[in-house]
């Protein structure tokens, strides 16, 4: 099925003016957002955090369905899936989260319904359903507590009501991309319960073409979700929720912009018009793997939250939960169509949470929120190297000398137990002026076993080719076993001046961290003297001033906030030589580095149904000290550099307007533009590594008729096809030497919705 656009939006757009006369006034008002930054329910413009919310009308709005369909519309944040939905990269005020190896942590937390997700690998499935979605800027280490250096986002899910109600939706776009969704709810007993259902699915078609089998960067998921309220008693209220998501995609792939060398020679003889042919132009997403990449993920989790409203008009809340998820994927390292050497992961994770907090009654003198933390995770994974059939032939041997391959895995075995205890508390001085502080004590214990399979048949292929000075690509590791504890203390302090209603002043300083831990993708997982390769904690220490203002008689919001953040102890990846062992790269505490910018956020509305909203961000990440190469710290010292995946602008603007085209029908004009500036790829800043500036614009036509529950939408993504990339990088030295690939973004993709609800 091809879809036109240009000629769908202007038939479309043109047969519902002419329908006829306006029946009523479009919004001409801003929503008052109701978050729990917090933990306690508050007007945004109440909150001295710089924080963006998405309510469930303005994800609608959006077609939003996945995280990035909105992440560029949040000023100083970005979000990137990257080759890997089990790594979904984060970076917040330009600092990035990037856990790849197990032993290390997220730099921002993710929850859903506030339970906290534990890796990253669980937190990119599709959204739907959700009561709104806040993104909170800059360390939030008293109320959410560790992990939380850049930020914190939350995802708030619909809660049943006592109205029998439901939803469908049905979407179709180009590269055979179809969703469905629907939800039901179903109330249970006299207004005290009742059952929320809700699921999704996305399948498409690749958007890679793969010349040597299967096309890449496919879709392929559902997603489940189910809420059950009960209210015993007007004071207790009781949620208990599911929800399991299933992806089985050909995801993994990146693209060449320049070919290894390696390939052209004896005995590949890669040349165009071959049947290796190996493509090398880095935007026509077309690639040569003849063992394609794939990523298999299971994510589950459940909660019980429970409600106790107190005769003093405080709150008990207990938010007990359980969640895990299994993963297995395959990446080539050689990006060709031979089969020399890959990657691959299995996870196996389960946690365990368990929060109790206290949120005192609205007071006009004190108010307090204190709270006890318990988590407990076991992470157990299997890093793989998948040894091919044509290894052999990068000494020279035939291709396909060393038939059946191998495989050498990394065994390590990972369990984490922390505990927290805080308390968060407002002054009011008077009508006008607030103190706020908060303290947090968090103990975390880490252990860690460790062994390794070793590729014995690669060994011995190798000891006969070279005379017996073979070798393994995973070397043989008895098990061993290491622990470690941190005993941490944040906090916060803010001062708020309100001089009237519509405006908020606000200052103050936060400190966040982040969790300490192994290398537990090393070979050895050993130092020389038998010691474990650990890093110690980061930390974060931010400095904000803001002001949060609301005019024009409640139809104009802007949002300004300034910032000073100072990292110690930066956990970065540090090239190290240690005694006996060679040349090796590991995460240390080798940095320090400091952020500074700020975030400008308009929501307006000038005209009758007109709606403008605007972002602006600016950051400037850049490293006070680090020593990349401890074998040569004058080169290596990359003092001044700036922070990996750190643009200096970060921007846009979305128009929309409503206006009645029939009786009980509107039309929903809607554009979106985003900008995100310049960024490198890597610490050194290498200038063939970095990823140009872009602006992408988007564009939604809807007709509805919410009497009828009907909404019927035409939609385009990245209209002019703009070509851009979200990473580079230089290829294996071992695999494919001199070669360099880059990840670009998603092209223009377009589509209709139709929905429907009761």
């Amino acid at each position: 099925m091809r879809i036109n656009l240009k000629t769908l939006l202007i038939t479309t757009t043109g047969l519902i003016t002419a329908m006829g006369t306006p029946s009523y006034a479009a919004d001409t008002g801003l929503e008052e957002i109701i978050v729990t930054a917090n933990k306690r329910s508050q007007n945004m413009q109440d909150v001295a955090i710089s924080v963006t919310a998405f309510t469930a009308q303005a994800l609608r709005d959006q077609g939003v369905n996945r995280i990035e369909n909105f992440a560029d519309f949040i000023p100083n944040v970005h979000y990137n899936v990257g080759t890997s939905i089990r790594n979904t990269e984060i970076t917040i005020r330009g600092i990035k989260s990037d856990a790849n190896s197990i032993g290390v942590e997220q730099a921002s937390g993710v929850y859903v319904d506030g339970v906290y997700m534990g890796r990253p690998t669980m937190i990119n499935v599709g959204i739907f359903d959700l009561e709104r979605v806040e993104v909170l800027r800059g360390p939030q280490g008293t109320l959410y507590g560790k992990n939380t250096v850049a930020g914190a986002i939350n995802f708030i899910t619909q809660k049943p009501t006592n109205e029998l109600g439901g939803e469908a939706l049905l979407s179709y776009g180009n590269y055979n991309r179809f969703v469905a969704y629907g939800m039901v709810n179903l109330p249970l007993e006299d207004g005290k319960s009742a059952l929320r259902l809700s699921a999704q699915t996305e399948q498409r078609d690749g958007y890679f073409t793969n010349l040597a089998g299967p096309d890449l960067v496919d879709a392929n998921n559902y997603n489940v979700h189910g809420t059950l309220s009960f209210t015993p008693n007007e004071n207790t209220t009781i949620y208990l929720r599911g929800d399991y998501a299933r992806d089985r995609t050909r995801d993994g792939a990146s693209e060449l912009e320049v070919v290894s060398p390696l390939f052209s020679g004896p005995p590949f003889n890669v040349t165009p018009g071959t049947e290796f042919f190996i493509p090398d132009d880095g935007f026509d997403r077309v690639v040569s793997e003849d063992d394609p990449p794939f990523q298999d993920r299971d994510v589950w989790g459940g909660s019980l939250e429970v409600n106790w409203q107190l005769g003093n008009g405080g709150t008990i809340t207990s938010l007990s939960a359980y969640r895990g998820f299994t993963w297995d994927n395959f990446q080539s390292s050689d990006n060709s169509p031979f089969d020399i050497f890959g990657t691959g992961i299995k996870e196996f994770q389960n946690q365990v949470s368990q929060e109790f907090r206290y949120v005192s009654p609205e007071s006009d003198t004190f108010e307090y929120i204190a709270g006890l933390y318990y988590f407990r995770m076991n992470l157990r994974a299997e890093p793989i190297a998948f040894i091919g059939e044509d290894i052999l032939a990068l000494f020279g041997a035939p291709l396909g000398s060393f038939p059946g391959g191998d495989t050498g895995k990394l065994l390590p075995d990972i369990d984490v137990e922390s505990y927290a205890a805080f308390a968060h508390v407002t002054y009011h001085v008077n009508e006008k002026f607030d103190i706020i502080g908060g303290i947090r004590f968090t103990h975390e214990t880490k252990a860690i076993t460790f062994s390794t399979e070793a590729d014995d048949l690669f060994l011995a292929a190798t000891n006969a080719l070279f005379g017996g000075f073979g070798f393994n690509v995973v070397p043989p590791v008895a098990e061993k076993d290491f622990d470690r504890a941190d005993s941490v203390f944040t906090g916060n302090i803010t001062l708020n001046y309100k001089p009237n209603e519509d405006v908020l002043v606000y200052g103050g300083y936060a400190r966040g961290y982040k969790a300490g831990g192994y290398n537990a993708f090393d070979f050895d997982l050993a130092n020389d003297d038998g010691t474990a390769p650990e890093f110690e904690p980061e930390f974060a220490d931010s400095f904000e001033i803001g002001v949060k203002t609301t005019f024009m008689e409640g139809k104009a919001r802007l949002n300004i906030a300034a910032y000073y953040i100072n990292y110690k102890d930066l956990q970065v990846v540090q090239r190290l030589e240690l005694p006996n062992q060679p040349i090796i790269f590991r995460t240390s505490n080798a940095a320090k580095a400091n952020n500074k910018g700020f975030e400008i956020e308009l929501d307006t509305f000038p005209a009758e149904g007109l709606q403008i909203s605007a972002g602006l961000g600016y950051t400037d990440a850049t490293y006070d000290e680090f020593i990349i190469d401890a074998l040569d710290p004058v080169n290596g010292d990359l003092s001044g550099n700036d922070l990996v995946s750190s643009p200096d602008f970060t921007g846009n603007i979305v128009v929309q307007y409503i206006f009645p085209v029939a009786e009980s029908w509107d039309m929903r004009l809607r554009g979106e533009y985003a900008y995100r500036g310049s960024t490198f790829s890597d610490q050194v800043n290498t200038l063939e590594l970095i990823n140009e500036s872009y602006s992408i614009f988007n564009a939604r036509v809807a007709l509805l008729n919410d009497e009828k529950g009907i909404e019927i939408a035409v939609w385009g993504r990245n209209l002019f096809d703009k070509d851009y990339t979200t990473s580079r990088g230089f290829g294996s030295n071992n695999f494919a030497p001199g070669s360099k690939a880059l990840l670009p973004g998603v092209q223009r993709t377009y589509g209709i919705d139709v929905r429907f609800s009761f």
